[in-house]
């Protein structure tokens, strides 16, 4: 089985990311009353050293992402998991972000 079943899975045997977005939206709906949880997605192809925007509105014709690999940067998308610039989109459950994925399609 290759990486693809492995992150996605099957309607039958769900795969890495669908659980760990289970697990998410889950711990959020529990803590609810004490914290407050926003969960943003963006969708990015990365592709002979550049990265495109999935999600911006001109994506097909959008140059690539200027994504400076500067120590600073990098350090700052570990800490944040968002790649400065990059177009988010607000999803409140599983079946959002699934549906934000087949954009990348």
């Amino acid at each position: 089985m290759g990486k693809t079943f492995t992150m996605m899975g099957s309607p039958s045997a769900r795969g890495a990311n669908y659980r760990c977005l289970s697990e998410l939206m889950r711990l959020c709906e529990a803590r609810r009353d004490s914290h407050s949880c926003r969960v943003t997605v963006s969708l990015l192809e990365a592709y002979n050293d550049e990265l495109r925007d999935l999600l911006a509105p001109d994506s097909r014709t959008a140059p690539p992402l200027p994504l400076p690999l500067d120590e600073a940067t990098l350090t700052r998308m570990e800490r944040t998991g968002h790649a400065p610039g990059a177009t988010t989109m607000a999803v409140s459950s599983v079946a959002d972000v699934l549906s934000v994925m087949t954009i990348g399609d």
